[in-house]
């Protein structure tokens, strides 16, 4: 039988006899045949002074070994060899220069120089404890023509509060007349030191002197202006010397507590300057100074109180309302820093993305320290002049993941497997 009686079989050669040349072609280096650098392909070692990164499959290059071996398909492994010429290692990654400035990267210099902690926290306004005064009585006695009579009620320096109806006060004025009568002058001090001791006023006491008779009804005034704080008596109340009647809290001046974590209480002092905010006046800055830091932590919130004192001449500050701070602590000088927005965190580790140049980067592992705005301190890991990238570094790492990470990870695998074997 002859090809010439079936002329529709030549194609078919002829298909048959190209692709045998084309698999020859491909498969001539790795099976030995041609020049020396072809039998370097198939063999599982480096030039001298270069190392396997990982071994690569011929037909497959996302199968990769951490020695040599078989392919999928049967195939030895090649070697994947790093370049010392220009600095490649399993984690560093390559990319046109040109591209760069395509994938919208972008770098900042590592800069050593001053650096201070910035800290924030929430807060509420309260009533200024040294303002606040409490009204009672001396002498026992009965509640009349309450005029206070309204919690947060405002009142002034002089105001009538209320009237006291007291038999022992009636009865101690009827006996400083009569020292007066007597004419015996250590009898009638001592009668007046009695009136003072029990809660009159020198102008009350000079009142009864000048009219000659006993005030019944002794008038409770406010010793200054403010607001009523706390109010315990009612109108026609039987009150003692050891029952508080009331309170009243100024509003010249508030303060502002301020709940700052444990892990940084121990960075706010006396008298540093803050920033104060407040949702109830949006766009309102105020500045304080730091008054005091409580020395005690909230076993629960595991936070310290700071106290901050603000003056509040139009009373538009007001108790109870919420407000946030910023606190500029003393500033560490000769501090490494970089764009917070450069540190990329993943669980318990914090790296950036170096850039080397020529389209070169490579992922670095760093300890960072303090937060101050939009920078942050780098304790290690980096040095004056290097440069981190601040736009693209989560695509960069995730490809110096893939081209380097993967090599650890097939390495611990085999690792765990000869361990069970």
């Amino acid at each position: 039988m002859s090809l010439y009686s079936k002329p529709y079989l030549m194609p078919i050669l002829i298909t048959i006899i190209m692709m045998a040349i084309l698999v020859f072609c491909y498969f001539a280096p790795i099976s030995g045949f041609g020049s020396g650098e072809r039998n370097l392909a198939r063999s599982t070692d480096c030039p001298s002074g270069r190392e396997a990164l990982y071994w690569q499959a011929p037909m497959d290059p996302a199968f990769r070994s951490s020695k040599p071996g078989k392919s999928p398909m049967g195939m030895d492994l090649i070697p994947i060899c790093d370049d010392p010429a220009n600095g490649r290692d399993p984690t560093s990654i390559q990319i046109d220069p040109r591209m760069v400035q395509n994938l919208g990267i972008r770098t900042a210099p590592v800069e050593e120089g001053p650096i201070a902690r910035r800290i924030s926290a929430v807060g509420m306004l309260t009533y200024d404890e040294s303002t606040i005064i409490s009204i009672d009585v001396r002498s026992e006695g009965w509640v009349e023509d309450l005029k206070a009579n309204e919690t947060g009620q405002p009142v002034a320096k002089g105001d009538l509060l209320f009237r006291l109806y007291s038999r022992p006060l009636i009865a101690s004025q009827a006996d400083y007349l009569q020292a007066l009568d007597a004419g015996h002058p250590m009898v009638r001090d001592a009668a007046k030191e009695r009136l003072l001791s029990l809660g009159m006023t020198k102008a009350q006491i000079d009142m009864v002197r000048r009219e000659g008779k006993v005030i019944p009804h002794i008038d409770i005034l406010a010793p200054r202006d403010g607001i009523l704080l706390s109010l315990n008596i009612s109108e026609g109340a039987f009150i003692k010397p050891s029952e508080p009647a009331m309170r009243i809290a100024g509003l010249e001046r508030v303060w502002a507590r301020m709940a700052v974590h444990e892990s940084r209480i121990n960075w706010v002092k006396k008298d540093q300057q803050a920033i104060m905010t407040l949702p109830a006046q949006p766009g309102v800055r105020l500045s304080a100074s730091v008054d005091y830091v409580y020395p005690a932590i909230d076993p629960k919130s595991r936070t310290g109180q700071v106290r901050l004192v603000l003056n509040n001449p139009d009373q538009a500050l007001m108790p109870g309302m919420y407000a946030s701070f910023e606190i500029m602590a003393d500033p560490q000088p000769n501090r490494l820093s970089i764009p917070s927005m450069a540190l990329i965190r993943t669980g318990d580790m914090e790296r950036v993305i170096v850039a080397l140049g020529e389209g070169r980067f490579r992922p670095v592992e760093v300890r960072s320290g303090i937060l101050s705005g939009d920078e942050i301190e780098i304790l290690e890991g980096l040095a004056p002049g290097d440069r981190v990238v601040t736009s693209g570094q989560f695509l960069l790492d995730s490809e110096a993941s893939i081209q380097g990470g993967l090599l650890r990870l097939l390495s611990h695998e085999d690792q765990g497997a000869s361990r069970h074997d």
